[in-house]
């Protein structure tokens, strides 16, 4: 079987004075692929998304806080929660185009009067409609729950200080065509407003209202839910010395075009022949070089050389944050060689 596809290719943004570290560093964006949290069998190929959760009630709902009062609400309610949901996930997992198809089922199968909070989706069901879509696994969405708060303080007739909390919950499984559970996963998210003017001579937001809110929690989770289940991209931020020796203005032109090969050929040079904090510089820069052409290895290799390298500096040389940035990126290197082993087993050797 091939290598399993998914779309964006690796890149980086250069951003050459964001929020650096210390005025010596620099910041590159890069996409780094994460994998799954579940590794679904590379021979799945054709998956279906449903929705079977019955529509949630509870006496307590939403609570709402305003001055010293409080009043709750159980009225408010989203019955297409659930399927919005679905649709959501099932939207973002085409787009992310790990399996080859992906169907969205678009009518909730456990509604009242004849459905069953406590019901899981029958054996039946699940064969009836993999064999419908000619698909090999079923995803359902069983059950949801959600609730809000709204904090609201007046300090006058004309203003309010006002925040909303949404709170969600929904449980997942994967079943295949003989209703054997693949997976089984409880997601929770919160998600919150608040009506706080970005600059004081700006007027107050209003915040959604709950209905809204929920909603956009709904597609929120949806969406959340197929990192869950499928490899995904995050941007992620890089550092790297620009200043040091005289040579590294060669290389941060090489890095503005693109060419982290011959940047990488720069930095070589200065480590080779610069004294130890310029070393340091040039291997903490050689590292980032091979995270972006995808050597994990050599880059924690050379994490490592500058790490020697910078615990034999003075305090006058190097700081205590430049000490703390490499150490996390250290981390970051080994996490990044873990999930090349999860990614080769989600997308195929050599993905």
């Amino acid at each position: 079987m091939g290598l399993k596809k998914i779309k964006k290719s690796l890149g980086f943004i250069l951003l050459p004075f964001v929020f650096s570290a210390c005025s010596t560093m620099s910041y590159i964006e890069i996409d780094v692929l994460r994998p799954a949290e579940y590794s679904m069998a590379p021979d799945i190929l054709s998956v279906v998304a449903v929705d079977y959760a019955y529509p949630h009630r509870s006496d307590s709902m939403h609570i709402f806080y305003i001055n010293n009062d409080t009043i709750i609400a159980d009225s408010i309610w989203v019955d297409d929660f659930g399927i919005r949901a679905v649709q959501s996930m099932t939207k973002s997992l085409q787009q992310m185009a790990f399996f080859d198809t992906v169907y969205f089922y678009s009518t909730s199968l456990n509604l009242p009067p004849n459905g069953d909070p406590n019901r899981p989706i029958p054996l039946n069901e699940i064969r009836r409609i993999l064999s419908e879509y000619d698909a090999q696994v079923l995803i359902a969405l069983e059950k949801i729950n959600y609730s809000s708060e709204v904090n609201v303080t007046y300090l006058n007739q004309d203003v309010y200080f006002g925040t909303l909390d949404i709170y969600g919950a929904m449980f997942w499984k994967i079943y295949d065509e003989n209703g054997y559970i693949l997976d089984v996963y409880l997601q929770k998210d919160t998600l919150f407003w608040n009506n706080y003017p970005t600059y004081l001579n700006q007027p107050h937001r209003n915040l959604p209202e709950i209905r809204e809110g929920l909603n956009t929690m709904a597609n929120f989770m949806g969406q959340e839910y197929t990192t869950r289940i499928a490899p995904y991209w995050e941007s992620v931020y890089r550092p790297y010395y620009r200043s040091g020796h005289h040579m590294f203005d060669r290389a941060n032109d090489l890095v503005n075009i693109n060419n982290w090969n011959q940047a990488g050929r720069v930095w070589y040079y200065v480590y080779e022949n610069g004294n130890n904090r310029q070393k340091t510089r040039a291997a903490f820069n050689l590292a980032v070089a091979f995270e972006v052409s995808g050597n994990f290895d050599e880059s924690l290799a050379w994490a490592r050389v500058s790490q020697e390298l910078m615990n034999n500096l003075s305090s006058l040389q190097v700081s205590s944050r430049e000490k703390q940035i490499l150490s996390e990126y250290i981390k970051e290197l080994e996490r990044r060689i873990n999930d090349s082993k999860k990614l080769q087993e989600q997308l195929g050797a050599g993905f």
